[in-house]
């Protein structure tokens, strides 16, 4: 159950404002967490995303945003396969 939680986590973060709209009900009517679970989960990617703000904003001036794209895709593409076992 915590894997799934962190894969959900990381997919908020990944997905942004959309998903956030809509995964207090898909999280408690469908995956059937708890809303305080949901709401939990829900705070803690909007502070992970707002803390992710400035350093990806540096690591794309640096690096390019193309380059900054793709590793963190790759990064979220390992992270779903490894959560999932």
């Amino acid at each position: 159950m915590i894997g799934r939680k962190a894969m959900l986590v990381g997919t908020l973060l990944a997905r942004g404002h959309l998903v956030l709209v809509c995964a207090l009900s898909y999280m408690t009517e469908v995956l059937e967490f708890t809303r305080n679970d949901t709401l939990v989960a829900l705070v803690c990617a909007s502070v992970l995303r707002l803390a992710a703000l400035a350093p990806a904003g540096r690591l794309s001036d640096r690096f390019g945003r193309r380059e900054v794209l793709m590793f963190g895709t790759a990064a979220m593409a390992c992270g779903r396969r490894c959560s999932s076992r």
